[in-house]
């Protein structure tokens, strides 16, 4: 029986140095740069217990499963054999094995975003007219990627996400989305993004499993994913793998 591991990323397998430290209590582990800025500078570090994990997946085959773009995807370094699928911006983009966008996914896709292209761009000088006078460091930009914008992505260039980011949501988002209830609204760390409902790592992922399932009727299926907005590609796994500290973990024991 074939097995197949879809993994997430950032904060699964690697994280910021400082939450290595604070959420993980890394002080007496070697961290490892895995993942870096366009200027070389690592960005992400994995600690022993996320590398022994990969370890265990030997013989797995692991497709990434990220909200990161190509160029930020190809910064990062794991110790996985060179994967045959790759999704990115949240499900927006499916590579194959060259690195190269899958035709059919990119054209489903641009279908499905073009209608919010012209609100995207509305909302997103909203944002930045709002974070002028409220909260100087918040700045928001398009996020897209081989021609392609997928969602809105706010962050908060100060640091002070833990107050400015609520802020923004609660005085201006909240009524801003109201009337668009195909629209949600993910917010994790420093990371703010409003994007359509039907873009979502799930999607990608069923699209993947039915590819498989033709070749391969019998699959065990894996996730591995640390934040509620992988709760619905995790949900279609036979197993789901959540780090100690992940927000999805935090949110099972509120939950309970």
């Amino acid at each position: 029986m074939k097995t197949l591991l879809f993994l997430d990323l950032d904060d699964t397998v690697f994280q910021t140095e400082a939450k290595g430290l604070h959420d993980h209590g890394c002080a007496n582990y070697a961290l490892e740069p895995t993942a870096f800025l366009e200027s070389g500078l690592a960005h992400g570090f994995s600690t022993p217990p996320q590398r022994q994990f990969l370890q265990l997946m030997r013989g797995v085959e692991i497709i990434p499963t990220t909200a990161r773009h190509t160029a930020s995807y190809q910064r990062v370094k794991l110790d996985i054999p060179p994967p045959n699928w790759v999704i990115l911006n949240h499900g927006g983009t499916i590579l194959n094995a060259n690195g190269q966008p899958d035709p059919s996914w990119s054209a489903h896709m641009q279908a499905t975003m073009q209608p919010w292209l012209a609100l995207f761009n509305d909302l997103n000088s909203q944002i930045n007219a709002w974070a002028a006078h409220h909260a100087p460091g918040l700045h928001a930009r398009l996020i897209g990627d081989h021609g392609q914008i997928f969602y809105v992505l706010v962050k908060d260039r100060d640091k002070q996400h833990a107050i400015s980011l609520p802020r923004l949501r609660d005085e201006l988002l909240a009524a801003w989305l109201e009337p668009h209830p195909e629209l949600t609204l993910h917010h994790n760390g420093n990371n703010l993004t409003v994007m359509p409902r039907s873009l979502d790592k799930a999607h990608a992922v069923r699209f993947l499993l039915e590819h498989y399932r033709r070749e391969h009727p019998e699959l065990l299926v894996l996730g591995a994913g640390d934040s509620q907005s992988d709760a619905d590609f995790l949900a279609l796994c036979d197993y789901a793998l959540v780090p100690k500290h992940a927000q999805l973990m935090r949110k099972l024991a509120q939950d309970s």
